[in-house]
């Protein structure tokens, strides 16, 4: 099993939308089928814009999966740096998150920023023990954090301090 961890490109687009569109991929996510090729596109073109980073993942040639890091751009939090992630359900449990989180951590060192956090959804118990395993520690509940379709959903955020 070749793995490639690369910057998302343009054509890596068609393959992360049919991703987030599996329905048990998205029930972890805050996207909901469907979801546009459109708004993929505006998704891709908004963090490439405020200079934030995408990656993918591929696995002998096909795309596993993304990972993205956002650096926010107000002074008092320039030091934190927000990790999102989804991978294709096939793929689950072959260690590519894992993977990804690490490459994420040492770039954030090499940022020198001192905190990564994310949010993940409370059913989500396999994501929550990988980000368990890297360090990550729960920190609280935003509670009806999202509203996705006329129903709200609680968030919990978890961050490891570099």
């Amino acid at each position: 099993m070749k793995i490639v961890i690369r910057k998302a490109r343009e054509p890596d687009l068609g393959r992360l939308n049919e991703v987030i569109n599996d329905p048990e991929v998205a029930r972890y996510l805050t996207v909901r089928p469907p979801a546009s090729m459109k708004s993929t596109r505006e998704h891709y073109r908004k963090l490439m814009k405020a200079g934030n980073l995408w990656y993918v993942m591929a696995v002998d040639g096909v795309i596993a999966g993304s990972f993205s890091m956002t650096f926010p751009d107000r002074a008092q939090v320039r030091h934190t740096m927000g990790l999102g992630l989804s991978l294709a359900k096939e793929y689950w449990g072959r260690g590519l998150g894992g993977r990804a989180i690490d490459y994420a951590l040492a770039e954030a060192r090499r940022r020198g920023l001192k905190r990564v956090e994310l949010c993940v959804f409370p059913g989500n118990v396999r994501a929550m023990r990988l980000y368990r395993s890297r360090g990550f520690q729960r920190e609280g509940v935003k509670r009806k954090a999202y509203r996705i379709k006329g129903r709200y959903y609680d968030e919990i955020l978890m961050a490891r301090l570099i």
